[in-house]
This record gives C-alpha cells, sequence and structure tokens, in this order.
C-alpha cells in the first residue's frame, strides 16, 4: 500500500512539473463574429421613403438618421413637429409574442395587420410581426389629433415590401 501511494505522489508530482516547463502561451481571443447577427438584414429606408412619409403626413419629411446598425430610422419635418420612427428587426414569431407579452404597457391587438400586430395601449405606436421580421412604428405630429390612421399607412406600406418567409 505504501509503495502504491509513492508511485502515485510520483506520478502527480511529474505529470505537475512536465505541465510547467516551457514558455507560457498566449491565450487567443475567440472569434465570436460568426455568431452575431445583424438586427435587421434589409435596408430600412428601401421599406418607407421621405416621399412615401410625406405624402401620408402632408408634412415634407426628411430622413434625420438610421441608428441601431440600420434597425431603426427616425424622420421628422423640419421645424421638428412631426417625428416618424421605425424600428425593425429580423425575429421569429416566438421572439415577437415574447416582446408582446413581457412589454410593460398594455397591449392591443389590431386586427388584420400583418401576423400579428399590437398598440402600445392608447399611444400612436405600433409592434408588427411579418415574415421573420418585427416592425415598431410610431407617429408624433403636434398637428395631427388622430395619428393612428397614419400610422397604419405607414405600417402597411412597410409591409408591402418585407420579404416573406418561404
Amino acid at each position: 500500500m505504501r509503495k502504491l501511494s509513492v508511485f502515485l505522489l510520483i506520478f502527480v508530482l511529474g505529470v505537475t512539473l512536465a505541465g510547467c516547463g516551457g514558455a507560457p502561451q498566449e491565450a487567443s481571443e475567440p472569434d465570436y463574429s460568426a455568431l452575431i447577427v445583424p438586427p435587421v438584414d434589409l435596408t430600412i429606408t428601401d421599406c418607407i421613403s421621405e416621399q412615401e412619409l410625406s405624402t401620408v403626413l402632408g408634412y415634407t419629411m426628411t430622413l434625420l438618421g438610421v441608428g441601431e446598425e440600420g434597425s431603426q430610422a427616425v424622420y421628422q419635418t423640419e421645424d421638428g413637429t412631426c417625428i416618424v420612427t421605425v424600428h425593425m428587426l429580423n425575429q421569429t414569431r416566438a421572439g415577437f409574442d415574447a416582446m408582446v407579452n413581457a412589454s410593460a404597457v398594455p397591449m392591443v391587438l389590431q386586427e388584420g395587420l400583418g401576423e400579428s400586430a399590437y398598440w402600445y395601449g392608447d399611444t400612436a405606436q405600433l409592434m408588427l410581426y411579418s415574415g421573420g421580421y418585427a416592425v415598431d412604428v410610431s407617429v408624433v405630429c403636434v398637428d395631427i389629433s388622430e395619428p393612428n390612421s397614419y400610422v397604419l399607412q405607414i405600417a402597411e406600406s412597410i409591409l408591402s415590401r418585407l420579404p416573406q418567409d418561404g
């Protein structure tokens, strides 16, 4: 028994010391770039143009900027009294449903728009799902008292340009 214990001790020491020799190797950083999926795989400004928004709203709308890796576009009038925000991302239906269920704001179903659509409570902001895309449209205009019809027109225009699954 004692010989076995000595043998094990020598074996463990030998393995441990063998690993200590030589120059330390630099740890390489793993490359995760292949795992990063862009938020949206199309150009958001191709889904709704300044001209279309100007026609729908009756104001001259210009693109203020595109952010969040191309997944959000903000349009506004020159004086800033009307702003349209469109946010779009690649999404599964299950992911979309999870976003709706996790909302802190009560969601109100909008029938007949895309595969699924919900208003954020009583605001002029609509979230919809169609063909692998989640789209969020909001309109805030000082001179428009009922912006929901404009949100619907903008959403329908965007939907007509989204590629469909399958």
